[in-house]
């Protein structure tokens, strides 16, 4: 009879909202699990028990549950159910302590899904046991979010991994919310920037500036301030990536190369590293570009990165002919252009012209910056490069500055993108789920 009234109660909301009605956001989806949470009613609508339509219906997931987290473990299949922590605001529950877990919907957003599930036994207030589902129609099975504990270390790796397998296995992406257990009005949470999907907007903004060969932004500054694309290739060693070398801060200067379409860059220096926002974009510590060279010119080491060989101002070089008529097909020795439109613009041109020996790359001065701030640094992705003068621990060495990234600020993510200095139709970058440091 209670499932007869379920399913009649069921198809009125059916009629009130469609399937897509219960196609959330993920901060709609946050939102929402935090109003169960507080809501109390003694039972729900049709005289369906309360876990019904509030609370929410928490599992956590041991280190050791299998890698498809909707498989049950041994424990579930032996007793026919898996187990949930039933989360309410006046039902006391021990916090969820396990790093990640799966959170199931309610019985009647399941139904809407046609996803719906029996509950076997409620031996607690606190808990309730689901009968087991099939496991080979992940599809059909009701979870609504993913979690990942914040602040536990490897929860976000552990996170993201269990949102690709749902991926793998249904095409579908789950919201991986943070869980604060000692927050007692809004202990789920949501950050786009840690959501495995978003490499994918994060390439395709990448890719777009890689494009845009505007000579100036739209108020009149240096193209630099809104596209083409500042790479930073470092090695993998006792430090950390986004830090200043001594020899950068003796020289004031940390070397960049600026991608853009008409640069015609062929390889990176080193095979990991990072890319910047744009300059443009207000950050908290904005980064000063001091100098252009058209190529490589073997700053390292120099007691000033930008005046040492000389800037072209000074030589009386404006133009790229009478860059040439100087140095001719060699850029072993060039002087320094200023960062103003004209002279990005002759940087361009020069890297067009044909028969002059370089190694591939431009270098790009900025003013050195503070150590130890990554969180406040305009950092918008790490990468791997496949083409690099330089070789290098590559794939390897972009998870391990996410990992260090993440540590350093607590919370902070970064995707890791493949990088092809050839461009393949375009595609400067490309985002792959599994390339990153997911557990």
């Amino acid at each position: 009879m209670q499932r007869v009234l379920l399913c009649t109660f069921g198809t009125i909301l059916l009629c009130l909202f469609n399937i897509g009605a219960w196609a959330m956001t993920g901060p709609e989806t946050a939102d929402a699990l935090n109003l169960r949470i507080a809501d109390t009613p003694e039972q729900c609508a049709a005289n369906q028990p309360d876990y019904a339509c509030s609370g929410v219906l928490a599992r956590p997931l041991t280190q050791n549950h299998p890698r498809n987290f909707w498989e049950h473990d041994a424990a579930a299949n032996q007793r026919g159910s898996e187990l949930f922590v039933y989360l309410r605001s006046d039902i006391p529950a021990a916090p969820l302590n396990e790093k990640t877990g799966y959170i199931l919907m309610n019985r009647f957003e399941a139904l809407a899904q046609d996803k719906l599930y029996d509950v076997s036994v409620r031996p607690q207030p606190e808990t309730v046991e689901v009968n087991n589902w099939d496991v080979q129609q992940a599809k059909k099975v009701p979870i609504q979010a993913l979690y990942y504990r914040l602040g536990a270390p490897g929860a976000l790796w552990r996170g993201q991994r269990n949102q690709l397998a749902w991926y793998q296995a249904t095409g579908e992406w789950l919201p991986l919310l943070r869980y604060l257990p000692d927050d007692a009005l809004t202990p789920f949470g949501f950050a786009q920037q840690e959501q495995l999907f978003e490499g994918y907007a994060v390439a395709s903004r990448i890719n777009a500036r890689f494009a845009d060969t505007a000579p100036t932004c739209t108020n009149g500054t240096s193209r630099y301030n809104c596209n083409g694309v500042w790479v930073r290739t470092t090695d993998v060693g006792s430090f950390r990536a986004w830090n200043v070398s001594p020899s950068s801060i003796k020289g004031n200067g940390v070397s960049f190369s600026y991608f853009a379409a008409d640069m015609h860059l062929t390889k990176t220096y080193k095979t990991q590293g990072f890319i910047m926002l744009a300059s443009g974009i207000p950050v908290r510590q904005p980064l000063t570009l001091r100098c252009v060279y058209p190529y490589d010119n073997g700053t390292s080491g120099s007691t000033d990165m930008c005046t040492f060989k000389g800037t072209c101002a000074a030589l009386g070089i404006a133009s790229a002919q009478q860059w040439l008529n100087r140095y001719g097909k060699s850029s072993l020795n060039e002087c320094s252009f200023g960062t103003d439109a004209t002279s990005f613009a002759t940087m361009s041109e020069l890297r067009s012209k044909p028969g002059i020996s370089h190694l591939g790359w431009n270098e790009l001065i900025m003013a050195a910056w503070p150590s130890n701030i990554p969180a406040s640094l305009p950092l918008e992705a790490f990468i791997y490069s496949v083409n690099s003068h330089v070789s290098g621990q590559g794939l390897t060495g972009g998870q391990r500055f996410q990992r260090e990234y993440h540590a350093d600020t607590g919370t902070g993510y970064l995707p890791l993108l493949r990088f092809d200095p050839a461009a393949p139709n375009g595609q400067l970058v490309v985002y792959r789920p599994e390339d990153q440091n997911i557990e």
